[in-house]
């Protein structure tokens, strides 16, 4: 007999089938006997054999579950210590112009000096009056301002790295430098 793509030879099971309970909205189920579990095994999908299957997906999860605690690294502290090694992290800085002196290399780039107000600045850096030395910075002059002579009181954002060290490490003869990659100066702000 066919029963939902089951084969079987087996009259018992067919009238089991039939006469099954009636579970969750009214659809019947076939009890789980000897032949429906022999048949998951013996049949066959795409023509792998469905006990193939069932290992292979077994194997799969048996090395996903290996894998995931392997690459979580280690959860422990260094026996050594922490390091206490400066380190780079993005710098923005946001400000007024007050002076320049820059000078146009050959690749476009500009070096000199930038004396900026600045205003805020992230990863607790100086606000008040700055000078950043720019080696082959961007410096981006927007609209209507004039790259030979910016005028003092334009916007300025200066964008970089600085070095750094841990929360836990002594800062007690490190300063912090300040490598300026790139400039943006707009207009000043109209009253």
């Amino acid at each position: 007999m066919h029963f939902y793509g089951m084969m079987t030879e087996d009259a018992e099971f067919a009238l089991r089938f039939r006469a099954g309970d009636r579970g969750w909205l009214g659809l019947t189920f076939p009890p789980l006997t000897r032949y429906r579990i022999e048949e998951l095994f013996v049949n066959s999908y795409r023509g792998i054999p469905m006990r193939k299957i069932v290992v292979l997906a077994l194997s799969v999860l048996g090395v996903l579950a290996l894998a995931g605690p392997a690459q979580a690294g280690p959860q422990y502290a260094s026996p050594h210590g922490h390091s206490c090694s400066p380190h780079s992290v993005g710098y923005n800085a946001w400000g007024t112009l007050v002076s320049s002196s820059l000078t146009v290399d050959a690749d476009g780039r500009y070096s000199g000096t930038i004396e900026v107000d600045v205003k805020r600045a992230n990863h607790g850096g100086a606000t008040g009056v700055q000078t950043y030395t720019l080696t082959a910075a961007r410096v981006k002059f927007h609209h209507g301002v004039d790259p030979n002579a910016p005028a003092p009181g334009s916007r300025v954002r200066v964008h970089g790295k600085v070095t750094k060290l841990n929360k836990h490490c002594s800062t007690e003869g490190f300063t912090p430098t300040i490598t300026v990659r790139r400039v943006d100066i707009h207009v000043p702000k109209q009253p």
